[in-house]
């Protein structure tokens, strides 16, 4: 599976502190090596739509994105409360 990032998810990401960017960039290469690597929790959440998601870290940030082919475009990342009302 590979990955793609949206506009919008690159704009929500330079808005992130730092260290969330740091941890972003960490859970997406674990992403690459293994969509199943236990910290990610990479679990469909809508699959009319074909959404999924992963956690970022334990404080509760959160990325969303769909499948296309064998790629997930990600289009979304930020703090669980905002995950939460767009699931």
């Amino acid at each position: 599976m590979q990955n793609s990032f949206s506009k919008k998810f690159k704009d929500a990401y330079r808005q992130l502190p730092p260290y969330v960017q740091k941890q972003a960039d960490r859970a997406f290469e674990h992403f690459l090596l293994n969509t199943q690597y236990p910290s990610l929790v990479f679990k469909c959440v809508d699959q009319t739509r074909q959404e999924y998601s992963i956690r970022i870290n334990k404080k509760g940030y959160r990325a969303l994105g769909y499948m296309q082919g064998d790629t997930i475009v990600w289009e979304w990342i930020g703090p669980h409360d905002e995950y939460m009302r767009r699931i």
